[in-house]
């Protein structure tokens, strides 16, 4: 059996989203990203206390939604 004495050089970090982080990547408030997640029904992969955490792909799903909406408030959805 091989032994590591470094466990992160085993595996690769998986990019999760919290809903300040999908905020702060969008550039808009957590209320907005909030919407998003429930007028679109995402479901975190995982919940502790009151931190939600959403994958990768739900990530670039909550950042595209987000930009359409934004998209149409500017006249751009026409």
């Amino acid at each position: 059996i091989q032994q590591f004495s470094d466990v992160s050089a085993m595996v690769a970090p998986i990019p999760l989203g919290t809903v300040g982080r999908i905020a702060q990547e969008a550039g808009c408030t957590r209320d907005q990203v909030l919407y998003v997640i429930r007028s679109r029904g995402v479901q975190p992969i995982a919940a502790a206390a009151h931190m939600h955490v959403y994958s990768e792909v739900q990530v670039a799903f909550i950042l595209a939604e987000l930009a359409a909406i934004r998209a149409d408030r500017e006249g751009g959805g026409e």
